[in-house]
């Protein structure tokens, strides 16, 4: 069967490596960490709490009164996607607003648990998210950046990659044929779509609390998918094939 040429690399790169991530991060986490209070409860100035679109809508409306009101200019509402936060109701402006403190994509996702990997794949690629970020969970995937509203994007890291490529890969068997060559499924894997704060350098993101401008697990998806090369505003993100 003839693959381009990503798949051998990453035949080479999960068979030969151990996970070397510090402790913490071993530790499994979900798809988002609850925080007292989250999903409900007023955000900052004792406003009632609105989310996703009721929120934008919201917020335009209140604009727009005020202008016709006192005829000062009509400020549009903005999202809040990579801004700090402690609630979900702090994150408004697009749909399925929510606060994350890390994100495990393959959380629940493994399709062979007796696989030698399932472990590490499942609990170890983790993307930590410090001080809380205003993103989506994978619960709720984004299928575009129309969907993350304004100064956002959607990351989708396979993106671009065909199907049938996919699909391939996930009936290659590990070497002694007793398991899928990965515990989780590429092709579901491509339909992970996460809202995050697109950016082009370090400057745009949050560095004191930790955050670069780098492609999302950028170590899997590098191998999966080379010619994706869209940064985002990302905490420090540890996994090794």
């Amino acid at each position: 069967m003839n693959h381009s040429i990503w798949i051998p690399l990453l035949l080479l790169s999960v068979a030969a490596c151990e996970p070397e991530l510090p402790e913490a991060t071993n530790a499994p986490h979900n798809v988002k960490e609850p925080l007292p209070g989250a999903g409900g409860g007023a955000p900052v100035g004792g406003a009632p709490a609105t989310s996703g679109a009721a929120g934008a809508a919201t917020a335009g409306a209140s604009s727009a009164g005020a202008a016709g009101a006192g005829g000062s200019t009509v400020t549009m509402a903005t999202g809040t996607v990579g801004k700090a936060c402690k609630q979900d109701a702090e994150c408004t402006g697009y749909g399925n607003g929510a606060c994350v403190t890390s994100i495990a994509p393959l959380k629940g996702k493994i399709t062979d648990p007796t696989h030698p990997q399932a472990a590490k794949f499942e609990n170890e690629l983790v993307m930590p998210f410090p001080n809380g970020y205003c993103a989506t969970t994978i619960d709720h995937p984004c299928p575009n950046d129309a969907a993350c509203g304004p100064g956002a994007g959607c990351f989708r890291g396979l993106d671009g990659v065909d199907k049938a490529v996919l699909a391939d890969l996930d009936k290659e068997k590990t070497a002694d044929g007793m398991h899928p060559f990965l515990p989780f499924s590429t092709v579901a894997f491509a339909d992970v779509g996460i809202c995050m704060k697109p950016c082009t350098a370090d400057a745009e993101c949050r560095q004191a609390e930790g955050y670069t401008c780098a492609v999302p697990m950028g170590t899997l998806i590098g191998v999966i998918n080379p010619a994706y090369t869209r940064k985002f505003c990302v905490g420090p993100f540890t996994f090794s094939l």
